[in-house]
């Protein structure tokens, strides 16, 4: 037998070494990616077909690519909570620079990158030479993106480039055998990937882990860690414009989209065995693990797991990394400890050698100033102060890694609602179903459904000032003559349906103000905060010259006592869009409700579909009273009708929905789609067209996005309306109470939806308007109509 032979392991050996490997941090997420795949095919075997798993491939693959971004950040020890920011910027700077414009593709590509790149450099160089943590530095520019988002876009989804530079998310090489379509999403991410293996395998890649592992030692290597550390946030910010690029295409132009992303983007590293606090990785498991996560969230859709426990489910995984890099990180100290030179105890000082002499001056050596010792002394002496220190770097990092990640996971948790009216989650129901059951007023319910076919009062042409079952008060108290200061008391401008609705009460404004009726509104906006908003009408109270109170609560029990303390000033109150626990205000302005809502849209299904068939619910947020009453009205339409219904939350997030519907495709036909509010109808209807299926029965809102996609594909469909004309009658009621005229106690405004017969309509009364507005917003005879809302400047 030879030495080759013998040294050549048996195939015992190589099964052992394979176990070994998928056990160990980087390999044991490739097993779980695995089992994950198995159980969902066993659950779904459709989901084993080359078509749908090339689906799945294509849409994790922005996932994957901001994740392999990220793994260069944490491997070299920092963190960068900004790539989810980038993403959204991205996002909107296609949307809106590149338009229908295909020849401004490729320079605005260049300007992604370039932008891109210099966001990472930031980040870099304030970490390096400022000593920011890297916790600090990139949660500033996350916020610093997002506020830039929303100044820019208002909160609305603006813009939507040309379809040739969508195809790079949408679109792929057609015509391969098996699986029919080969994304440039999947090829982008085969780049991409190829590209940082080669990267991490280069010298410069290997600094970065040295760097991570211990960066007292790499800068006594001669290591310039400022441009190291640097170039990792470049990196990480340019995989992030990758995927801002993807995901345009995939998605389509939404503020939301892009949103938690960096959360996403941790998780997926961890999961994939790399270390927090760097040293310890693989690039290839840091993609796995996007995989491995997306995979996983399959499986409990599949399972039909509530989506809501998604959050919990990233929670646990981050503390189960954290609890795994520090066992990781305490055998590794064992590790040194055992690594030193025999005949001493591990952890004792080395042994001190006798003083030597200066060859030229016979002093001792040890009383020579440091750079004036021997070379070869120095670097001794040097290293045990540079194992000691690196320790210590080691532990701090650790430890400030722990926290770092601990505090990213309660901001994303917290954060997974910006609505203040949302239930709180120790009283909010367990299931979707309980939730139903505890909106649902049998009362309200049968007065909404008998308020629908009523012939609203008023002036024809003006449903703004219409009336349903209408009971006057007297407001003779108030008459007065001259002009008088209004003072708006607002929950938000943070969505296109109130962004729509304040562009025109501001237009109604100028008409009352050239009329002489009111001198000057000053308005207050609360941005979605139900302390704000109280403060901003005491605010109002105390200032004490206010004519009229107008106010458009934030939430319904938090806004009552704060509306009471402005009835007692004496002053008029008018409340409108969300009501209050009180009858102090002279009025309270809204449309039929949503009630009304849930009957008009699941009618709509109910009739153009058959029992049996399926609809899938796509609802923006929990616990918005609005928003929960129409879901509780249709799914008891649709329960009574034997339609089968699931629902979903998706935080209008374009991508989201659109991973849904795949979903749900996956797992067999889809007849059906309701929305609790138009936001992301495109996305929806898109994931159809990429999954080469039929279109479904859909009702939206009345939103323009989707009358045009309606139009243009001719589904079944109805745009249902919650009256956005609604933010003109507050301002004519403060006339009539002026006047002394009577109002009404509840205004109830009529509600009605566009039907397929008045879609044309409503697109011709509405052409050059941008997606974000809404058709029935009631400005047609205002000053700047259309000017002003085509331009969408939010006041």
């Amino acid at each position: 037998m030879t030495a080759a032979t013998e040294l050549r392991p048996s195939a015992g050996q190589r099964l052992a070494g394979l176990a070994r490997t998928l056990i160990s941090p980087r390999g044991a997420v490739f097993l779980l990616l695995v089992l994950l795949l198995v159980a969902i095919a066993a659950l779904n075997p459709s989901f084993a077909e080359p078509s749908q798993f090339i689906r799945f491939v294509q849409r994790v693959a922005p996932v994957a690519i901001v994740a392999i971004g990220q793994y260069f950040v944490i491997v070299g020890g920092e963190f960068d909570l900004s790539m989810g920011s980038v993403v959204t910027a991205q996002v909107v700077i296609a949307g809106n620079l590149i338009g229908q414009d295909e020849s401004k593709a490729l320079p605005v590509l260049a300007l992604m990158l370039g932008f891109g790149a210099v966001i990472g450099l930031v980040n870099g160089l304030i970490v390096s030479f400022l000593k920011v943590p890297s916790f600090i530095v990139t949660l500033g520019m996350m916020l610093a993106l997002l506020g830039a988002v929303l100044y820019w876009t208002g909160g609305a989804a603006t813009g939507n480039p040309a379809d040739g530079f969508r195809e790079i998310g949408r679109g792929g090489i057609r015509g391969i055998p098996v699986i029919d379509i080969l994304p440039w999403s999947v090829v982008i991410l085969v780049v991409v990937l190829v590209l940082a293996v080669w990267f991490a395998r280069r010298p410069f890649g290997r600094t970065i882990i040295a760097l991570g592992d211990n960066p007292t030692t790499a800068r006594f290597s001669g290591t310039r860690s400022w441009w190291v550390k640097t170039s990792t946030f470049m990196i990480s910010s340019l995989s992030a414009t990758v995927a801002g690029v993807l995901l345009v295409g995939y998605a389509g132009v939404h503020p939301s989209v892009g949103r938690g992303y960096e959360f996403t983007a941790i998780t997926a590293v961890v999961l994939g065995g790399v270390v927090l606090g760097g040293g310890r990785g693989w690039v290839v498991a840091a993609a796995a693990g996007a995989f491995a996560l997306e995979a996983l969230f399959t499986l409990l859709n599949f399972a039909g797991v509530p989506s809501t426990y998604r959050d919990a489910v990233q929670g646990a995984i981050i503390i189960l990394a954290v609890a795994y890099s520090a066992t990781t990180f305490r055998a590794r100290r064992r590790g040194r400890a055992l690594e030193a030179p025999a005949g001493r105890p591990p952890g004792a000082p080395p042994p001190q050698a006798a003083p030597e002499t200066s060859p030229a001056s016979g002093a001792k050596t040890d009383e020579l100033p440091g750079d004036a010792r021997h070379p070869c002394t120095h670097s001794l002496d040097a290293e045990g102060r540079q194992r000691n220190q690196g320790r210590f770097v080691m532990r701090r990092r650790f430890t400030v890694a722990s926290a770092m990640v601990g505090a990213v996971a309660l901001m994303t948790l917290a954060g997974c609602t910006t609505d203040p009216s949302v239930t709180d989650s120790s009283e909010a129901p367990e299931s979707s179903e309980e939730a139903s059951v505890e909106w649902f007023d049998q009362a309200l319910f049968d007065k909404q459904n008998a308020e629908r076919t009523v012939v609203p009062e008023g002036p024809e042409g003006q449903p703004w000032l219409q009336t349903i079952n209408a009971e006057l008060v007297d407001t003779a108290q108030y008459a007065s003559t001259g002009p008088k200061k209004a003072c708006f008391a607002n929950a938000s401008i943070s969505n296109p349906w109130r962004q729509t609705g304040w562009i025109t009460m501001n237009q109604q404004l100028k008409v009352l103000q050239d009329a002489g009726v009111i001198s000057e509104m000053e308005t207050r906006d609360a941005q979605d905060s139900d302390d704000t908003q109280i403060a901003d009408i005491d605010y109002f109270i105390d200032e004490g010259n206010c004519d009229i109170f107008l106010i458009s609560p934030n939430s319904t029990a938090a806004m009552t006592p704060a509306v009471e303390r402005a009835c007692d000033t004496g002053k008029p109150v008018v409340v409108f869009d969300r009501g209050v626990q009180t009858d102090c205000p002279v009025t309270f302005i809204h449309p039929i409700g949503g009630f009304a809502w849930g009957i008009d849209t699941a009618e709509f299904l109910i009739d153009n579909l058959e029992k049996g068939d399926k609809v899938v619910a796509l609802r923006i947020l929990p616990g918005v009273d609005v928003l929960e009453q129409r879901w509780a009205a249709a799914e008891k339409l649709f329960d009574e009708a034997g339609i089968e219904a699931v629902d979903y939350f998706t935080g209008a997030d374009p991508a989201e929905i659109k991973k849904i519907i795949s979903d749900e495709l996956a797992k067999g036909e889809v007849q059906g789609i309701w929305m609790d509010a138009g936001d992301g109808a495109v996305a929806a209807i898109e994931a159809f067209e990429d999954a080469g299926a039929d279109y479904p029965v859909m009702t939206g809102e009345d939103e323009m996005s989707f009358l045009r996609k309606w139009k243009e594909t001719g589904l079944t469909g109805l745009a249902p309306v919650y009256s956005n004309f609604q933010w003109r009658t507050p301002l004519l009621a403060a006339q009539k109470i002026f006047a002394g005229e009577q109002v009404p106690v509840e205004w109830v405004l009529p509600q009605s939806p566009i039907t397929a017969e008045e879609v044309d309509q409503y697109l011709a009364l509405n052409e050059g308007m941008p997606d974000g507005h809404y058709a029935k917003f009631g400005g047609e005879d205002l000053p700047g109509y259309p000017q002003v809302w085509e331009d969408r400047v939010i006041p």
